[in-house]
């Protein structure tokens, strides 16, 4: 009932588009977190061990969080990782190591992970490619998941999987035969944005 005031959240800058007050903001969140953990005691005796990974736990997780005030509505699905927000995603790949690039990952567990899905037969040479590998790693981002995969094809496996018994995809650190996961998880993949190379 109020979409107006949604369609304003949804404008406002975010997380992954580089923009230099979000980026500080976010590296400000995360070390506040680090240090608040900083000296706690699990119930084993061990320390507290801050991280950003959720495996796949993050689909389940959607379906319980309320809607959240940037404009993502009830049970819609959470950014997955580190990865921008699904609500508005940036356009930029360079926007979203921009903004990785703020956060300090050195008190978080090496798990914290980007995905990002790049568009099948793009003319992306292995030096572009290179370089956007080394710059995400010399902004200090920890891990990096890359899909490259066809909207097209991952559709018609579902309605034909008996043609696609080879597209695989990247899915919380493994490669899975796409025709073998749940209608779910393909829905999920389907729903991801692939950004521009």
């Amino acid at each position: 009932g109020h979409e107006g005031l949604r369609a304003r959240a949804i404008a406002l800058p975010k997380y992954g588009h580089d923009n230099p007050e979000v980026n500080a903001l976010a590296g400000r969140f995360a070390a506040d977190i680090a240090a608040m953990a900083r000296g706690l005691v699990n119930e084993r005796g061990g320390p507290f061990q801050p991280s950003f990974f959720v495996y796949y736990a993050f689909v389940s997780m959607s379906g319980n969080v309320r809607a959240t005030p940037d404009g993502r509505r009830n049970g819609e699905l959470l950014s997955q990782g580190i990865a921008p927000g699904r609500i508005r995603p940036p356009e930029a790949i360079t926007d979203i190591l921009n903004s990785i690039g703020t956060v300090d990952f050195t008190d978080f567990a090496g798990n914290s992970v980007l995905d990002m899905q790049l568009p099948l037969g793009v003319n992306l040479s292995s030096e572009v490619f290179g370089g956007l590998l080394r710059t995400f790693s010399g902004l200090g981002g920890p891990t990096i998941q890359v899909n490259c995969v066809s909207l097209e094809d991952m559709k018609d496996a579902q309605l034909h999987p008996q043609r696609h018994g080879d597209l695989v995809v990247r899915i919380a650190g493994l490669s899975a035969k796409f025709i073998a996961l749940s209608r779910s998880v393909q829905d999920e993949i389907i729903q991801r944005h692939i950004y521009a190379a």
